[in-house]
């Protein structure tokens, strides 16, 4: 009993007190709001470098972004939760193929995030965005960062799309 009390004031506290010292944040405007330069461009590069190469259908810088213990959810109903380098590997390799047949050539994919938000928390950040590139559908996407041996990896990737509203 007392383990549950101690998360609930725990997260009583996260919730509260979100902006505590480390904590920065890039607003959907791009505006800084005092984080160190190079921790919010060093994220944005990365996320630009993880899209890129899904675009492009590049394998491995596309699977160079992800840490070998990330996890992944994919947007489709069907597909559970990806877990480690070898689950996400061969999901992501029937990703590619599939992608493949669409296009000849890259870029296969058009990747745009808009509504881009990145908060940094020290050595880990979260991204998230949303993607317009399907008719009729809004991607949702939020992406976990995690700075290990000086380079930013994903740890958690959640892609999930819901339907445009018929207005």
């Amino acid at each position: 009993m007392t383990h549950r009390v101690s998360l609930v004031l725990l997260f009583a506290l996260l919730w509260f007190f979100p902006a505590a010292e480390g904590s920065r944040r890039i607003p959907p405007n791009g505006s800084k709001s005092g984080a160190p330069e190079n921790a919010n461009d060093e994220v944005r590069r990365t996320l630009t470098r993880f899209l890129t190469a899904f675009e492009n259908l590049d394998w491995e810088a596309f699977r160079n972004c992800f840490a070998d213990d990330a996890t992944v959810y994919f947007p489709s109903q069907r597909a559970s939760r990806a877990t480690g380098r070898a689950e996400i590997d061969t999901t992501f390799r029937h990703v590619f193929e599939r992608i493949r047949t669409t296009k000849s050539s890259p870029p296969y994919l058009n990747l745009e995030p808009a509504d881009l938000d990145i908060q940094v928390f020290r050595d880990t950040a979260v991204a998230t965005f949303h993607l317009y590139d399907v008719p009729n559908t809004i991607g949702r996407r939020t992406v976990v960062l995690e700075k290990r041996a000086g380079e930013w990896k994903i740890v958690h990737l959640h892609a999930s799309n819901v339907e445009k509203s018929q207005h």
